[in-house]
């Protein structure tokens, strides 16, 4: 289960740092039109050419997504720090799960990956708790 565990956290780090690439790239277009949201109004119309939208919108828009890709982008890291320190915790055979219930909360929202690498880290630590049977 430690290794199944070290799998999945590696796996949702890959997934994490390409989801760093993708949310930075969106970052970089939404400052593009909060700094100039008068550039893409003909662009906005030609999708839609039975609307016409306006610069409040435009701007409106780019703000949002500037706010969320922040909040993308700090999730994406934090969740990326707590995996290296989760897969630390399994090297050094630490038997507290407050780190591995951390990642699967994190699982939930960021990644399957993280979910499943920290109940197979959880089990792996309730085996090894478990008293010597006695006959």
């Amino acid at each position: 289960m430690k290794d199944a565990s070290r799998v999945m956290y590696v796996i949702g780090k890959v997934f994490n740092v390409i989801e760093i690439v993708c949310v930075g790239l969106l970052l970089i277009g939404s400052i593009m039109i909060v700094a100039d949201p008068a550039r893409f109004i003909s662009t906005f119309n030609e999708v839609d050419p039975n609307r016409t939208y306006t610069l409040a919108e435009i701007s409106a828009l780019g703000i949002t997504l500037l706010v969320s890709m922040i909040i993308a982008l700090a999730v994406s890291i934090v969740t990326l720090v707590f995996a290296n320190k989760a897969i630390e915790k399994l090297d050094n055979g630490e038997q507290k799960n407050t780190l591995q219930i951390v990642m699967i909360v994190l699982g939930v929202f960021n990644s399957i990956f993280y979910l499943l690498g920290g109940i197979f880290a959880v089990v792996y630590n309730g085996q090894n708790n478990k008293p010597a049977e006695q006959n």
